[in-house]
């Protein structure tokens, strides 16, 4: 029973280290630009930070929900791939709502 449990115990501590790394690898920023200021700050998880870069950048949330690209990602997929509280720069930038972007397959569907 011992043996069992240490090898239960393994496993979980395991897993929960490889989701745990894959949430939290280190981004460094290429350049000095507004969008790149953005994606940076959204992947901290600090939502007044974040609230204060987008109203110092001029621009609105839904322009950079719409137009700014991470990584070639879009901004909501990059913070919740990257991005520590994920969940709530989501909630801050969606206001709560269910956010989707149509896929180029479903456009070509219209």
């Amino acid at each position: 029973m011992n043996t069992f449990t240490t090898v239960i115990t393994a496993t979980v501590l395991t897993l929960t280290t490889a989701t745990v790394s894959a949430k939290t690898s280190h981004l460094i920023p290429t350049d000095d630009s507004v969008t790149t200021k953005l994606c940076m700050t959204a992947a901290r998880g600090n939502s007044h930070a974040l609230r204060k870069e987008i109203k110092q950048s001029r621009l609105t949330t839904k322009f950079v929900l719409e137009n700014v690209k991470c990584n070639e990602q879009s901004f909501l997929s990059f913070i919740d791939q990257h991005g520590k509280n994920s969940e709530k720069i989501n909630y801050l930038l969606t206001r709560g709502r269910q956010v989707t972007t149509a896929t180029d397959t479903e456009i070509a569907a219209r």
